[in-house]
């Protein structure tokens, strides 16, 4: 060694020392060459060395023999016969070569890939995690969708579409071969054992589960079956499951439920029933319908008296009925006959005989007929039922009456009304046959049978206006009264003014400018007050009745102080209504 051009000596003692350190790593070197290269990372743990159940001895001995007699054998061989072999790329994880790569035989999803040939020991749960036998490392996680192999138990998380030992349902699609025990945590509250396929305890809906008529008002039992859940809910749709409303909470789960079912009436209704493991409505629509009504006997219904050859009207409310077929009884109900056939007993009427049926309109046009009778009744047949007289009436003798009734009317009069006005009506009948009935109509409504009628006044004006009110009498003879009628005003909405800002000079002629309306009365009344800013009244006039829905003006010769005033103005209508707010303008005088 030469420094700064001068032989560099070493002492003896440190030379020495430098043989001996080369001797050493000569032995380590040949020690070295004799050792095989895939285990120079140490060898292979037994199963007892790494905690591995004893049912894997086999399957590590196994793997250790794919090791040795496979690629890695041969490359051992090359590293042993081939001095200049370059040394083998090691990884970070334990000083496995990367190139010994084998995969898991752990399921068809599981996605993790160990390195080394080693027999990968998974333990089931939500996430599967594995942890490898031998001396090796997963790489990664996988999913519960595995084939476990041996004796494990499996914690599954039972919630999803597949299948678990077990009532449970679980996640992912997990099959364990060999013995396992599923232990812990199912949401559906449950333990499951060592049989495959069973499901999950939802309930499910058993009635109606689609198709049934239910009608309104009827009882029916709501039915599931109950599962695994606890506590009960029943809601109904009835729009095909568009939305719902609640039938029923905080129920037990017994899967019954006794319901009286309620409208309004549809076609697509639906039930669901919920509990705390899941919920499950009907597989199909089910009718809730209207229960058929049979018509009612509205004339005669007893009391009257009709004479024979009299024209009189049978009136019946139709109900749900298609068809009509009208009956009477001489005797009190004992025995009846069609009245348009004479066919007896109607309780026999076929219905199918559609040329021998009226139709269900609620009224029908008879001319009396004998014999006479004090024990008249009358039997108004649909498809949905039938209806008698309360009572009886008379069938009287025929009449040589000629003249209708006379009809008066009283409670009414021409004032204009804010409060509801009651019209009654009185009539008398001269030829001897006697008042049958008397009716009225509003405006243009129809014709109802009545003695009085009351017009109504809400507030708001929804009814205000001039109504006239017709009506009229008959008698038992059929002599009807030609109709008369008299005129009810109603107004409850006060008139609206409006006024204009003025100006005048002291000592000159003042004009106010202003104007009242009024929707309903045709005659108002107003009065205009001019104040001060403190509000003191300085002049004031009150008009007559004058018609509404005009301008006004009121003038006067301004004998007021100089300043600024205002000037207001109220009305009342013919009702007494009054404004609802003041009008008012400012008056300024120079």
């Amino acid at each position: 060694m030469l420094w700064r051009g001068r032989s560099c000596r070493v002492p003896r003692r440190i030379f020495g020392y430098g043989v001996l350190v080369v001797a050493l790593l000569g032995v380590a070197a040949g020690a070295y060459a004799q050792s095989p290269r895939p285990d120079a990372w140490g060898p292979t743990p037994t199963a007892d060395q790494i905690g591995l159940s004893p049912l894997y001895a086999s399957s590590l001995a196994e793997s250790n023999a794919r090791l040795k007699s496979g690629p890695a054998a041969a490359a051992v061989s090359k590293q042993s016969s081939a001095a200049s072999a370059p040394t083998p790329n090691r990884g970070s994880l334990g000083g496995i070569p990367r190139s010994y790569t084998v995969g898991y035989t752990c399921g068809t999803t599981c996605g993790t890939t160990c390195v080394g040939n080693y027999t990968c020991n998974y333990t089931c749960g939500t996430t599967c995690g594995a942890t490898c036998a031998g001396n090796a490392t997963c790489i990664g996680t996988s999913t519960c969708n595995t084939t476990c192999v041996g004796t494990y138990t499996c914690n599954y998380t039972c919630s999803g579409s597949s299948t678990c030992a077990g009532s449970p349902t679980c996640s992912g699609s997990p099959t364990c071969s060999g013995s396992y025990t599923c232990a812990g945590t199912a949401t559906c509250s449950t333990t499951c054992s060592t049989t495959c396929g069973t499901t999950c305890g939802d309930p499910t809906v058993t009635a109606p589960n689609g198709g049934e008529d239910w009608q309104v008002g009827s009882a029916q039992n709501i039915t599931w079956t109950a599962g695994t859940g606890t506590g009960a809910a029943i809601a109904i749709s009835r729009d095909g499951g568009s939305s719902w409303s609640d039938i029923a909470t905080g129920l037990a789960n017994s899967g019954s439920y006794s319901w009286t079912v309620s409208g309004p009436a549809t076609t697509q209704a639906e039930i669901r029933v919920t509990t705390s493991e899941g919920a499950d409505t009907s597989n199909a629509a089910f009718t809730i319908s209207t229960p058929p009504t049979p018509p009612t006997v509205i004339a005669p219904n007893g009391g009257e008296n009709w004479p024979v050859g009299s024209p009189h009207d049978i009136t019946w409310t139709v109900g749900t009925g298609t068809g009509a077929a009208i009956a009477i009884s001489r005797d009190g109900g004992l025995s009846w006959s069609d009245m348009d056939t004479g066919r007896a007993n109607l309780a026999s009427y076929a219905w199918s005989d559609v040329a021998n049926r009226l139709d269900n309109t609620g009224s029908y046009s008879w001319t009396v007929s004998g014999p006479e009778t004090t024990q008249a009744e009358i039997r108004v047949t649909t498809s949905d039922g039938a209806d008698t007289s309360d009572d009886v009436f008379t069938i009287a003798a025929e009449s040589h009456d000629n003249t209708p009734p006379t009809t008066t009317a009283s409670g009414y009069d021409a004032k204009w009304h804010r409060k509801a006005v009651t019209v009654t009506f009185v009539a008398t009948e001269a030829g001897g046959s006697g008042v049958d009935y008397t009716e009225y109509k509003v405006d243009s409504g129809s014709w109802t049978h009545g003695t009085s009628v009351t017009i109504l006044a809400p507030a708001g004006g929804g009814n205000d206006g001039a109504h006239t009110i017709y009506y009229r009498s008959a008698d038992n003879a059929g002599n009807i009264e030609a109709q008369k009628s008299c005129q009810v005003n109603i107004d409850t909405v006060g008139p609206v003014c409006t006024a204009k800002n003025a100006s005048v000079k002291k000592g000159k002629r003042c004009t106010l400018h202003f104007a009242v309306y009024d929707v309903t009365s045709p005659q108002v009344q107003f009065t205009v007050k001019v104040k001060t800013s403190s509000g003191v009244t300085k002049k004031t006039v009150t008009s007559t009745w004058t018609s509404a829905n005009s301008g006004f003006r009121w003038w006067f010769t301004c004998t007021l102080k100089k300043g600024t005033y205002r000037y207001y103005v109220y009305a009342k209508d013919m009702a007494g209504n009054s404004q609802s707010v003041a009008a008012s303008a400012k008056l300024k005088v120079t």
